[in-house]
């Protein structure tokens, strides 16, 4: 997995090999299971804040929970961080 950037500059014919971890039956069960968790997750969150992912290797993936950059855009600007102005002590 570690030289899987050589694809990218490899001739044509080898640019549309998919190359994804070997999980058994019940990895990919679970991985559904886990993704199906994350979708309904980010479906219950009202506010839209949030976005809910599933990472980690095959056996020890996990819900992870991410600020949601377009939510950003979307809200008043004025509290970004960005757009602080700072204060003259």
């Amino acid at each position: 997995m570690e030289s899987l950037y050589k694809l990218k500059h490899a001739e044509q014919h080898f640019k549309k090999v998919v190359v994804t971890h070997d999980m058994t039956k019940a990895e990919r069960d679970e991985c559904k299971r886990m993704v199906t968790e994350a979708k309904d997750k980010e479906a219950q969150d009202p506010s839209g804040e949030y976005i809910y992912r599933v990472r980690g290797l095959p056996g020890k993936m996990k819900i992870i929970k991410n600020k949601n950059a377009s939510y950003a855009t979307l809200t008043d600007n004025s509290k970004s961080r960005y757009n602080k102005k700072a204060s003259i002590r």
